[in-house]
């Protein structure tokens, strides 16, 4: 799933699900478009460990909280 909005002003809203599509693949994608400068490549890596850490939450299966075991019923 992937989806983009104009924002106006040349900005673009991309919502995508992190399961399917990582984005090293859209910033990848940007990078041949229009090359980055030092402060896009920082907020490119910014958002690329987000989206590494939003994926492995998703993909995580329910464990337990604070290094508590869940308690049984």
């Amino acid at each position: 799933m992937l989806a983009f909005e104009p924002l106006g002003g040349g900005r673009w809203v991309v919502t995508y699900d992190v399961r399917v599509v990582q984005f090293a693949a859209i910033a990848a994608a940007l990078e041949s478009a229009q090359p980055a400068g030092w402060c896009r490549r920082w907020l490119i890596g910014l958002r690329q460990f987000q989206d590494v850490n939003n994926r492995d939450s998703l993909l995580a299966k329910g464990g337990a909280c604070c290094n508590r075991p869940p308690r049984k019923p």
